[in-house]
């Protein structure tokens, strides 16, 4: 598989040039490619986007007004990770020297991210100026693109990966709410995901606050609204919380657990772990079960670090007995760095942990 950082390598660097010479003839492909290719190869994907933003504004004109349209006609020419250094520029250009240029890269910003989310761009612009900014994101609720009304909620993330923190919103979780509000039924799956990876962050810093704002929309029982419900509560679910499990049904029951077993004790990155064991329901009713996985995953120092994966939602009928297998990819992914060595596995029963076990990675 070819390594993620390859999706701003040095063969799509060169579609980066191409799409933006056809809109703008005065640049220079072969100037702008010289200009990278030694570094890039050395840089991770993150580095690459920086340092490509930073060529494209070597080549192209200062002035926002000229460059911004370049840059939105050459994006729409583009897809994918392609157009983030585009984003970036928009970042850069639009807050150098002290000069504020909202409007205009709020405008470029709206139409980059229905190719390409502008999620990290944006930040900046809140952290600088987010009165002004939320304000303009308000105006936006309504759009008929997908991707616009994400931009409004997964932008303003507290605490989203990748993203620069807004301290401000993890400190007052009012300040994005009324967003929340607008968008937790939108039609889309794609926004409302997003709006409850919103909701996860805040209640990792305001578990009271966010349980009774939820609570309030539980009464709605909304099949949307309560999907977005279950997926922003997963936070306070994996630790056990009690009023949020209550959101979902979810009580202490008394049951039978036996015949754990793991599919094997050592595993390759890129294998599958799977767990396996014997769930009874001792209760006379109907029961909710929320069934989770967790890694403590060795890092180079040899310390641990703790990951929550999810399992299964299952429903068990009056002393029903189930056989569960949960499967867990050990993927590469871009947010964490494999270490071969022992590692830990704990199955977790509506929060709490029901079974540890060990097995062994190796790269």
């Amino acid at each position: 598989m070819e390594p993620f950082k390859e999706r701003l390598g040095l063969k799509n660097i060169k579609i980066i040039a191409s799409a933006v010479q056809s809109v703008y003839p005065e640049f220079s492909k072969t100037k702008f490619f010289k200009d990278l290719e030694k570094e890039i190869p050395a840089l991770e994907l993150k580095q690459r986007m920086e340092l490509i933003a930073q060529a494209l504004m070597s080549h192209l004109p200062e002035k926002v007004e000229t460059l911004f349209p370049i840059l939105i006609q050459s994006a729409q020419k583009l897809d994918g990770f392609l157009v983030w250094p585009h984003t970036h520029v928009v970042t850069c250009r639009g807050l150098e020297k002290g000069k504020t240029h909202l409007k205009l890269s709020m405008d470029a910003l709206y139409e980059m991210t229905q190719v390409f989310t502008s999620e990290f761009a944006i930040r900046e612009f809140l952290i600088q100026y987010p009165d002004e900014t939320l304000k303009i994101l308000n105006s936006w609720l309504d759009d008929p693109s997908e991707h616009v009304r994400r931009l409004i909620s997964e932008g303003t993330r507290p605490l989203l990966p990748w993203g620069k923190r807004l301290d401000q919103f993890v400190k007052d979780p009012t300040r994005t709410w009324e967003l929340l509000e607008h968008l937790k039924n939108d039609p889309s799956i794609y926004v409302r995901k997003s709006v409850a990876n919103h909701i996860n962050d805040h209640s990792k810093n305001h578990v009271d606050w966010i349980l009774k704002k939820l609570s309030r929309w539980k009464k709605q029982n909304d099949q949307n609204v309560n999907w977005v419900i279950l997926h922003g509560s997963r936070t306070m679910i994996k630790k056990g919380s009690l009023q949020a499990l209550a959101l979902q049904g979810v009580k202490a029951f008394r049951f039978k657990f036996s015949g754990f077993e793991l599919s094997s004790t050592t595993l390759r990155l890129g294998q599958t772990l799977e767990s396996r064991f014997k769930l009874k329901n001792l209760e006379n009713k109907t029961v909710k079960i929320i069934l989770d996985q967790s890694i403590d995953f060795l890092k180079k120092n040899d310390e641990l670090s703790d990951k929550v994966f999810k399992g299964k939602n299952l429903q068990m009928r009056a002393f029903e007995s189930l056989r569960v297998i949960l499967k867990l990819p050990l993927r590469e992914v871009t947010t964490r760095v494999y270490y071969p060595g022992q590692h830990t596995y704990t199955l977790l029963l509506n929060g709490a942990p029901i079974k540890t076990s060990k097995f062994l990675l190796k790269l």
